[in-house]
C-alpha cells in the first residue's frame, strides 16, 4: 500500500508592483474597458484591441468609450 506524499513548496507572495506588467484585453465593450480602467488604475501597462478602427482612434484622442461606460474617463 502507497501513501500519497505530496511535495510541500513555499514560496514569498506575489509582488504588488504592477508598473511593469502588460496586459492586453481583447474587445472593448462595458466588461473589457471596465476591466481596462481597473488593470490601468492599478499601474499596469494596457492595450486594449478593438476590430473598430474608428472607435480605437477615438480611445487613443479623447480617453473616452463612444458606445461604452461613456462617463467615464479612460486612464
Amino acid at each position: 500500500m502507497s501513501t500519497f506524499s505530496p511535495d510541500v513548496s513555499c514560496a514569498s507572495p506575489p509582488s504588488t508592483d504592477f508598473s511593469k506588467e502588460k496586459i492586453v484585453v481583447i474587445g472593448v465593450g462595458s466588461f473589457g474597458t471596465a476591466m481596462s480602467i481597473l488593470f490601468a488604475r492599478n499601474g499596469m501597462n494596457v492595450t486594449m484591441l478593438d476590430r473598430n478602427a474608428e472607435r480605437c482612434e477615438y480611445i487613443n484622442t479623447k480617453h473616452r468609450n463612444p458606445k461604452y461606460l461613456t462617463d467615464v474617463d479612460l486612464p
